[in-house]
């Protein structure tokens, strides 16, 4: 629901750590949440204050604990991978800086005068249920509303509404806009695969979908799968009730 800013992308970050306390790597970080390492191991669902020290500003956010991993030993330090989820939204607009991308209705610093009107587009296939496929760009899709609008063009135009009740699955895919990824990119994006309930997905049409999964709910509205395949095409597949014909956790 939230884009997430790879460590490279944080220019205007300083420094991040538990207050009054150790300094933590950032993986990535996102406005509601944050993915990073630590030399000290965390008990999931325990809260935590995490301190962000942006150029003129440092952030104070009472965090929970969302899952901790041990990645061993290095260089006779240990180290572990967390995920926190904050209380409260963390205002990334002073921790990013140079881009011109939109982060939940806030035009980041840099962005220039006409940037207030600015829109984060996403490539993107739908599967409907008759097997039937749209693609093109959208920049309103939030798991929790009915539809969302697709244009063919990543601008404001021609779109049409798409119900999410009518669709199978949505296939978020790569921006070819984007610069080529870094090696921060796959890291972040190799943490995002490795965490989660690992599962194995088959679709209406018999296609299996292996990846990892944060929010998969049985009565849900839908969910997330991140595919372990890096040459699967997609980044990340948001899967509705009618698009499980058959699901296993591995």
């Amino acid at each position: 629901m939230h884009r997430r800013f790879t460590a490279s992308e944080l220019r205007g970050l300083r420094t991040a750590r538990v207050k009054y306390g150790h300094d933590v790597t950032i993986i990535d970080l996102s406005s509601s949440g944050v993915l990073f390492e630590t030399p000290v191991p965390m008990t999931p669902d325990s809260t935590i204050v995490l301190e962000f020290s942006g150029p003129n500003q440092t952030f104070i956010v009472p965090s929970r604990v969302v899952r901790c991993q041990s990645l061993g030993t290095f260089g006779n330090r240990r180290r572990s991978k967390g995920a926190c989820v904050f209380k409260r939204p963390l205002p990334l607009r002073h921790l990013v800086a140079g881009t011109e991308r939109v982060v939940t209705g806030e035009v980041l610093h840099g962005a220039g005068p006409a940037a207030g009107k600015a829109r984060l587009w996403q490539p993107v296939v739908g599967k409907y249920r008759d097997g039937r496929l749209v693609r093109g760009y959208t920049s309103d899709f939030n798991p929790s509303k009915s539809s969302m609008q697709i244009s063919p063009t990543p601008v404001e135009g021609q779109t049409q509404s798409v119900a999410l009740s009518d669709l199978d699955a949505l296939f978020f895919l790569p921006d070819p806009r984007r610069p080529a990824r870094g090696e921060a990119d796959v890291v972040a994006t190799e943490g995002r695969s490795s965490q989660g309930r690992k599962v194995a997905l088959v679709l209406p049409n018999g296609t299996e979908l292996i990846g990892s999964t944060f929010d998969y709910k049985r009565n849900g509205n839908g969910f997330f799968v991140h595919p372990i395949d890096r040459d699967s095409g997609a980044v990340r597949v948001f899967v509705t009730p009618s698009g499980v014909r058959n699901i296993r956790f591995i």
